[in-house]
């Protein structure tokens, strides 16, 4: 049986108490508490490049990873 909900933690846990919870359905946010910090500006900016990288991936599925990182990287 499939979970009906996805639950997401901060990475900072258990200093932040911050949850998320998505319909695994619809991908709608049904639950979240906010968080006890403010953003980390590396950690965005990290995360910002796994997108990139991952949506290069998945338009170009026979390019090596290491292609993908130095086309990233430029």
């Amino acid at each position: 049986m499939h979970e009906k909900v996805t639950n997401w933690v901060c990475f900072l846990r258990p200093k932040c108490k911050a949850i998320c919870a998505t319909d695994n359905a619809t991908d709608m946010i049904v639950r979240w508490t906010s968080h006890c910090h403010d953003p980390d500006p590396v950690q965005l900016k990290v995360q910002e490049a796994e997108a990139e990288i991952m949506e290069s991936a998945a338009k170009h599925p026979k390019l090596r990873t290491s292609h993908l990182i130095t086309e990233w990287q430029k």
